[in-house]
């Protein structure tokens, strides 16, 4: 009898001395212990800048460096610069890329293609417009089968992972036909999304963006053509009214003209509204080896 209260003693006094370990380490950690952030701009003309910024407590300074060269692998070429935001520190990197090809292949694992899961960065291109795709997989490596740790001890982790913060930004040059974003700003074109729970919850989350940079060099084009076609269609009626000779022929070619301008409007009116459907042979990125993180 002695030894079993003994023992429920010792358990009892184990228990409080690991959660008031925790606490501690809990307490060094509320003020912020990681925050990262992915700020993407991407142009009209198809050129993008990525910045990536990851700030951490002192404690967690060598995972924050461990970050910061996964980052550089894919773009050496990139400008990096200490920051420092209230007690934590780390480092900015800005990375420049010439189009939505280079971006895909050389972004970061967050913009690779992973089979059955996100097919990366998509384009599609037509006369009137370029259609492009975000299809992005954030995740972890394994999927949560759930925790059967103390509940005391999970309330306990939870007030130190809910200091982990990372989001996603991305800044378009028009509003997005679709999207799945957790909210937007400046009238739809900035759009955002909370990705912390990829890294404290082994949850994944899925970026789903839509949308077209229309061509107006090409518009203009197709508008002239079809401005032609019918100003020569009114001088051939002009001419078929003032002259009988070759009345036929003039007849045949301003009834062409009319022909001519209304298939450019059909046409052009057909392919600006026909819906785009993104197929795998549309993706610009390369394959993941592993889920992107």
């Amino acid at each position: 009898m002695k030894i079993f209260h003994l023992k429920t003693r010792l358990g009892f006094r184990l228990g409080s001395l690991l959660s008031a370990l925790l606490v501690v380490i809990c307490t060094i950690f509320t003020s912020g212990c990681f925050k990262g952030s992915a700020d993407l701009t991407i142009r009209e003309d198809g050129t993008s800048t990525l910045k990536t910024t990851i700030l951490g407590a002192d404690l967690v300074s060598s995972a924050v460096a461990e970050a910061k060269d996964e980052v550089m692998k894919s773009n050496p070429s990139a400008t990096v610069k200490d920051v420092q935001e209230d007690d934590k520190k780390g480092f900015e990197i800005i990375a420049e890329y010439p189009d939505m090809r280079t971006l895909a292949e050389k972004g970061g694992k967050i913009f690779a293609r992973v089979p059955g899961k996100g097919e990366g960065i998509q384009e599609k291109k037509t006369w009137f417009y370029d259609m492009y795709a975000f299809d992005l997989y954030v995740g972890a490596k394994e999927e949560n089968n759930g925790d059967d740790s103390d509940p005391q001890m999970q309330a306990i982790m939870k007030g130190f992972l809910d200091q982990i913060k990372y989001d996603f930004y991305l800044h378009l040059p028009v509003v997005p036909d679709k999207n799945n974003a957790d909210s937007v700003q400046d009238g739809g074109k900035t759009l955002y999304w909370n990705l912390s729970a990829t890294l404290t919850e082994n949850a994944n989350k899925h970026i789903s963006v839509e949308y077209r940079v229309w061509n107006k060099l090409h518009i203009a084009l197709s508008a002239a053509l079809g401005g032609i076609f019918v100003v020569l269609a009114v001088v051939f009626f002009v001419l078929l009214k003032k002259s009988e000779g070759k009345a036929g022929a003039k007849k045949l070619a301003a009834f062409a003209c009319i022909l001519l301008a209304a298939a450019v409007i059909a046409v052009s009116a057909w392919q600006a509204t026909q819906t785009v459907v993104f197929t795998t042979q549309d993706s610009l990125s390369p394959v993941a080896k592993e889920p992107a993180e």
